[in-house]
């Protein structure tokens, strides 16, 4: 099958389905709905302030982010807005995120959260690229706020939204002109290996390598069904990880109800979503089963 560009899948979701539940993000008592629209707009604010900080089509833009709905918002919006991601393994030792960060010449750095930002703190002053931190939430966690290098702008990602919704005189122009600019071979992200025997590699993944996936891997489930009264899936695999994020493309274009789950709370968040879809790779499986 052939794909198509990753904002497409969005775009077309849209148009097919109407789920006010399409993204839910998790909190200390429950999940957050949003829904596709929603996903939409944001997305699209944030790619208008991405390219309103001085970034231009073709910058990279690394990811320390937990996998929830900013990831994917922020996902979204580099995409549509020409730019090229390139996720870090939270779990990567330093000098890993440092070499990748670097390999890659990222101009920006996106983190989730106070705790991030002090991760990243400690490899900013050997990350010459990196003109911009965006915080995503800077009330989750009580960390202090770090000392970061003056060339260094530290914004959050609901500056650079307002940013977003205020950097062009008509936005629906001007996200029109983007979309026109995005071929399904254009580069989309730079997934690189965890780097366990040797240096870690990038692999330059193109929007029709990921998408034509997305599309096929649903389309052979005969009995799937889209939209708000559909599938129930639960999101716990990390978005780093190109299995999970090809499934999270499918899910938003198929309009599904996702429900994101920090792995550590899976099974107690299984009884409460109910998923009837549920991707995993066996060591999970393994716990799950073991209570």
């Amino acid at each position: 099958m052939r794909g198509k560009t990753l904002p497409e899948l969005l775009y077309e979701a849209i148009d097919a389905y109407d789920n006010p539940r399409a993204l839910n993000q998790p909190t200390g008592d429950g999940w957050v709905p949003m829904s596709l629209d929603q996903f939409r707009r944001r997305a699209e604010e944030t790619a208008l302030g991405l390219l309103d900080l001085e970034l231009e089509r073709g910058d990279k833009v690394a990811l320390l982010m937990e996998s929830d709905v900013r990831y994917c918002i922020v996902d979204m919006g580099c995409l549509i807005g020409g730019l090229i991601d390139v996720p870090l393994y939270l779990s990567s030792a330093p000098e890993q995120m440092q070499y990748v960060v670097n390999h890659a010449e990222a101009k920006a750095l996106v983190v989730s959260n106070p705790k991030r930002l002090a991760q990243a703190a400690t490899l900013l002053p050997d990350l010459p690229h990196i003109e911009t931190v965006v915080l995503c939430d800077p009330e989750d966690g009580d960390e202090p706020r770090p000392d970061l290098p003056d060339r260094v702008e530290l914004t959050t990602l609901e500056a650079v939204q307002e940013r977003g919704q205020t950097s062009v005189e008509d936005q629906t122009e001007a996200i029109e002109a983007l979309r026109a600019q995005i071929d399904a071979d254009d580069l989309a992200t730079i997934i690189y290996t965890s780097g366990t025997t040797g240096r870690p590699k990038g692999v330059m993944l193109s929007h029709e390598n990921i998408s034509s996936n997305a599309l096929t891997a649903v389309g052979e489930l005969g009995d799937f069904e889209g939209g708000p009264e559909g599938e129930v899936v639960i999101s716990f695999l990390p978005l780093t990880h190109v299995f999970a994020r090809m499934l999270q493309y499918a899910y938003v274009a198929w309009g599904v109800s996702i429900y994101f789950v920090h792995p550590d709370n899976l099974v107690e968040a299984l009884p409460r979503v109910r998923p009837t879809i549920f991707a995993s790779v066996p060591r999970v499986l393994e716990r799950v089963y073991a209570g």
